[in-house]
């Protein structure tokens, strides 16, 4: 009985100012091109992705060209993270609600999380409260 399962998602997290922002992230182009090549082909796929889109830039990580590794990753790889501006927080509850109905009833929200920290934990707390409101 699935009901009985206590299923814990654990999300990487990212929110900017702008789309530009978020897409020239450094920190975030770094988790995806660390970690990346490293996730399952499963989880791969619901991003619309596959180890093959990860194999050049995992042979850079390992010869620790990382610059280089971090210029191979693509806007969709973007895709294995809730990214969003601080103007989208719809798009954030959105994401959520999606895996609630999938059966996840706890998130681990993980860094980068933004490049104003502070801010972006704000702008989060506030955001998942209004998802814990509006049910």
């Amino acid at each position: 009985d699935g009901s009985t399962i206590d299923i814990s998602a654990c999300l990487w997290f990212y929110v900017a100012e702008t789309r530009e922002e978020l897409q020239s992230s450094r920190k975030l182009r770094e988790l995806i091109a660390y970690y990346g090549p490293l996730l399952s082909s499963e989880v791969l796929n619901t991003a619309g992705l596959s180890q093959q889109d990860f194999k050049p830039i995992a042979k850079l990580v390992s010869e620790q060209k990382i610059d280089e590794a971090i210029e191979l990753v693509t806007p969709k790889m973007f895709n294995l993270a809730i990214t969003a501006t601080y103007d989208e927080p719809q798009k954030i509850i959105h994401r959520f609600r999606e895996l609630m109905t999938m059966g996840v009833k706890h998130f681990n929200i993980g860094p980068p999380l933004g490049e104003d920290l502070e801010k972006a934990i704000e702008f989060t707390g506030r955001t998942l409260r209004r998802l814990k409101t509006d049910m």
